[in-house]
């Protein structure tokens, strides 16, 4: 497991995200839930996932933000990995982290989008998406 973790600002679901000309990053329509097709077959999802990072107690360097999608039946999928580098300096240090993602969700009930820092052990959040009937 890491020596000393980020702190985790937000981590969520939306429809986009942008950044303004002054830097600022605006969250549109946070989402989570949608409806499954009427066939059952997954139909895509296309979402955009933010977590926002202050450094915190980790320490600078490499760092890996792994991030995967637990469907309701506990099977993970779509496995990433972002290689982050976190500059010596204030602890207060900032990342943003906008990703644009789309998934099928095959199933009904919660999708977890787990964000983990450097090992799967260091669980920093779970974000739910709910697919319903």
């Amino acid at each position: 497991m890491a020596l000393g973790l980020p702190l985790l600002r937000a981590a969520l679901l939306c429809e986009r995200a942008l950044y303004e000309a002054d830097g600022t990053l605006s969250i549109i329509r946070v989402v989570h839930a949608a409806a499954l097709p009427a066939s059952g077959a997954g139909r895509p999802v296309r979402l955009t996932l933010v977590v926002m990072l202050e450094r915190g107690e980790a320490p600078s360097g490499a760092h890996t933000l792994r991030l995967s999608i637990e469907r309701p039946s506990g099977e993970r999928v779509g496995h990433k990995q972002l290689e982050l580098d976190l500059a010596d300096g204030a602890t207060a240090q900032s990342t943003n982290v906008v990703l644009d993602v789309t998934f099928e969700p095959r199933e009904e009930g919660a999708h977890w989008f787990r964000v983990a820092w450097d090992d799967d052990d260091a669980l920093l959040a779970r974000v739910p998406f709910t697919a319903v009937d």
